[in-house]
């Protein structure tokens, strides 16, 4: 058999070297069909010794591997013919096919043969040789699927596969499984991709269920291999994890739930239950692997963006399967540097799109009730509970660790995956525990700077849920240490059924005091930043808690009047011409959140002035105010204006601000502002207001008023337009991690330092709000170019008055022409120094 290999060696070598010139096609021809013979030579040499029932394969050492040796070389020969052989390609063909012809003959009589072949496990030669044997049987089958010889192949693997299983437990320690492992994930992974392609036909109406299938049976096939291969050589199998990962994150993107929707039951059912379903068994038999745990650890960042959604069903699997594995594997994930929380909330903060979509995956079952399909996120968290109630007090201190650092996360998504589990802890388990927790989240919630605005939002409503889970003795005790807590977030934590208790009275006095004299302070011009801070924080303690919970106005009376005439001069201090993200901005939406709490108790002029306000900013503020400007309008169908002479003027604003809300080319304003006409047109007396503000609107948003009041849905967007607004909002919520604005301070009079300016009164009282607040030289250059629009929209309204002027006929006085040429001529002057 030396002879022959060497002879095979030397004519796919010469072959190889004469195959590029067309004149040498008659040699390279003679060339082929001498491989062929020696091909021959072989098989007769299988059937010989086929002729034996059981034939010890000492007797024969050398045809094995002679005969791997062989095929492997043709069909690695044959499959790159066409890089060999290039334009001469046609003139070999006939050779070709021959020989690869018999190249397959002589592989299936090979295989057969095996089967009548023992190997001595207590020979290392007889074991070694059977790991060579196996290692090219799969280099072969994989060839082979390469070439489309699909019985052949089917029938090397088969083959493979028994004499492996046969002699797995002495034949670990010699073979090495990488190569035939990968090929087995690459040979699957291709099959699933032509789900792809399928898409397309799908599309046209061209899909050919029979190839379908086809290609799952192949794929299926290959993956039984890949799981029996995991099962019997157990920590055996090296360098391949991460192709297994990759394997998993594969299937679960071929999942049933994942599919177009398009492709009919049987197929999907074909999926599940021939590919998918290989899933669990993998993960099963991998989870005790440490190097697997480093190759889920390891997934690269560009991986883990593609398919976060696969990454993050490939965690929730994991998780799932920890309940019930053994303390190592348990132990070695807990101690696991990043820890699989850890590796969730990563997932998470890149999976938006995938937690946004309604793709709906099997419930668990529980108590006998029937599964029902649940979203990403609830599938997810599932198992992440589940996961955490089985935990040993180890494993649990670790994953504590983790929730705290999720719950401070800048991703609302991971903030609230961390707030979920926080209180499926607080549900099910003791109540003394879930007082730790209150407590230990109260100290963290006081010692949080004050720049840290999402995160103590987030930990307050986590602390009103928890809360409520305690036991009453322990919720007195929770009660009574947020009381004597000074900081003002702690107040957040409250429940509304506890709003009303007789001890939170000073509270509710000190936060509406302050409220006052911060306002005062701005009208005296000695505002400072703590004052406004402290200021702010009180408007939002009222109308978040205090006037929707309790009967704090109704007792309190000297208190709660001074706030609302303190409003009342705050509402002919404040500039509507704001900049985003600017301190003005943050406290127009105060102010016009907690007006619109106490609305009632205004007085007509009061009204009409807040009013002439807000559709000013409705026209020339910023996002922020145009919505605040919404609350307002919404709050006022609860107000019955009386029949006076100020009631056409009243409407009549209320009439032009929700049309120039609703004509806002912003879709939020316009949402929020049609959101309001809805529950005006619900709450007020004054009916006519509706129809005026129809027949004012454009064609296009009467249109919209119309569907929207119809409950008709809006027109669905297109695939790549719902992607691109979830990417949006994924910028936009990462974004959102920073303060809102930057704080300013405000000196009294006597402070004439140029970047601390102070809050000047310009006007009397009753002069409308004209003059914007000055700010600090820390405002950049995105904000003043917020000045542009409300510049030209100014300038435009002056066109149209001094038109109108003209037109009139209007008489005006030498002073009066004076002040207006004075005023032109300074501003172009200004207009000069641009």
């Amino acid at each position: 058999m030396q002879y022959v290999l060497s002879l095979f060696d030397r004519g796919l070598a010469d072959v190889e070297s004469i195959s590029d010139g067309s004149s040498n096609i008659k040699n390279v021809n003679e060339l082929l069909e001498l491989i062929t013979l020696l091909l021959d030579t072989c098989e007769v040499a299988v059937e010989y010794t086929g002729q034996f029932e059981k034939l010890e394969v000492d007797k024969i050492p050398q045809l094995p591997q002679a005969v791997v040796h062989v095929v492997k070389g043709t069909l690695n020969h044959c499959k790159g013919s066409d890089i060999i052989y290039g334009k001469s390609l046609e003139a070999v063909n006939q050779s070709l096919t021959e020989l690869f012809q018999h190249a397959v003959q002589l592989n299936n009589g090979f295989v057969g043969l095996l089967n009548r072949l023992t190997f001595n496990s207590f020979e290392n030669e007889d074991m070694a040789l059977l790991a060579d044997v196996c290692e090219g049987l799969s280099s072969i089958a994989s060839n082979l699927s390469r070439l489309s010889e699909m019985k052949s192949m089917v029938t090397t693997w088969k083959t493979f596969t028994s004499l492996t299983h046969r002699y797995h437990s002495d034949l670990a320690t010699h073979i090495d499984l990488g190569q035939t492992v990968k090929d087995l994930v690459t040979e699957v992974t291709e099959g699933l991709s032509y789900f792809d392609s399928f898409r397309e036909n799908l599309d046209e109406g061209h899909l050919d269920e029979k190839v379908v299938q086809r290609i799952i049976k192949v794929t299926s096939f290959c993956l039984k291999i890949v799981v029996a291969l995991c099962d019997k050589f157990k920590g055996y199998i090296r360098s391949v994890h991460s192709s297994l990962v990759s394997l998993l994150i594969t299937l679960f993107k071929y999942a049933p739930y994942n599919l177009p929707k398009g492709i009919n039951k049987n197929l999907k059912e074909s999926m599940e239950r021939q590919v998918t379903v290989a899933i669990e068994p993998l993960i099963s038999h991998l989870i005790e692997d440490s190097q697997f745990i480093k190759a889920v650890q390891d997934v690269n960042d560009e991986v883990r963006i593609e398919t976060s959604s696969e990454y993050l069903l490939l965690l929730a699997s994991v998780m799932s399967h920890l309940i019930s594995a053994n303390n190592v594997a348990r132990e070695m994930w807990a101690t696991a540097k990043p820890h699989i929380f850890q590796l969730v909330f990563i997932s998470l903060k890149e999976c938006h799109i995938g937690l946004s979509i309604p793709v709906m995956l099997p419930g668990i079952m529980c108590q006998g009730k029937p599964q029902t399909d649940v979203s990403l996120y609830q599938h997810v968290l599932m198992r992440a509970c589940g996961y955490v109630a089985n935990s040993t007090p180890e494993e649990y201190s670790r994953i504590e660790q983790e929730l705290a650092k999720g719950l401070l996360s800048d991703s609302s998504w991971v903030s609230l995956f961390a707030s979920d589990v926080w209180c499926f802890v607080g549900r099910y388990g003791t109540s003394e525990l879930c007082e730790t927790h209150c407590l230990s989240l109260c100290e963290l919630l006081e010692v949080l700077p004050d720049s840290c605005i999402t995160q103590k939002r987030t930990i307050a409503m986590l602390l009103r849920r928890l809360i409520r889970m305690l036991d009453v003795d322990r919720k007195e005790n929770i009660f009574q240490n947020l009381c004597k807590k000074s900081s003002p977030s702690l107040v957040h934590c409250f429940p509304e059924e506890m709003c009303e208790d007789v001890h939170l009275t000073p509270i509710w006095k000190n936060y509406s005091n302050s409220v006052s004299q911060g306002i005062s302070k701005i009208v005296e011009g000695a505002a400072t930043d703590e004052t406004l801070k402290s200021m702010m924080t009180g408007m939002e303690m009222l109308y978040t808690f205090v006037l929707p919970s309790t009967t704090f106005a109704t007792t309190n009376l000297e208190e709660f009047g001074e706030v609302v005439n303190s409003l009342c001069k705050l509402w002919r201090r404040l500039p509507i011409d704001t900049s985003v993200g600017t301190l003005e901005e943050e406290l127009f939406q105060h102010l016009a959140l907690l007006s619109s709490s106490v609305l009632d108790h205004f007085d007509n002029e009061d009204l009409l002035y807040i009013l002439d306000v807000c559709r000013k900013a409705a026209e020339f503020g910023t996002l922020g105010t145009k919505c605040s400007v919404c609350h307002v309008i919404e709050a006022l169908g609860g107000r019955f204006i009386s029949d006076c002479s100020q009631q056409q003027e009243i409407l009549q604003l209320i009439t032009d601000t929700l049309v120039t809300l609703l004509q806002n080319e912003d879709a939020y304003v316009q949402q929020t502002a049609l959101d309001a006409f809805v529950k005006f047109g619900q709450r007020t007396q004054h009916v006519e207001v509706l129809p005026k503000c129809v027949e004012q609107c454009r064609q296009d948003v009467e249109d919209k008023i119309t569907q929207y009041l119809s409950e008709k849905p809006a027109p669905a967007l297109a695939e790549a337009c719902e992607a691109e607004v979830f990417r949006q909002q994924k910028t936009t919520f990462q974004n959102c991690t920073e303060p809102l604005f930057t704080p300013v301070v405000y000196k009294s009079k006597d402070d004439t330092q140029p970047e601390e300016k102070n809050l000047q009164d310009s006007q009397e009282s009753s002069s409308p709000p004209n003059k914007k607040m000055k700010v600090t030289e820390a405002e950049n250059e995105d904000s003043d170019r917020g000045l542009v629009k409300p510049l030209l929209q100014a300038l435009r309204a002056s066109q149209d008055a001094l038109h109108t002027l003209c037109t009139s006929g209007v008489g005006l006085s030498d002073r009066e022409r004076e002040d207006i040429q004075s005023f032109l001529l300074a501003l172009t002057n200004k207009w000069k120094e641009l």
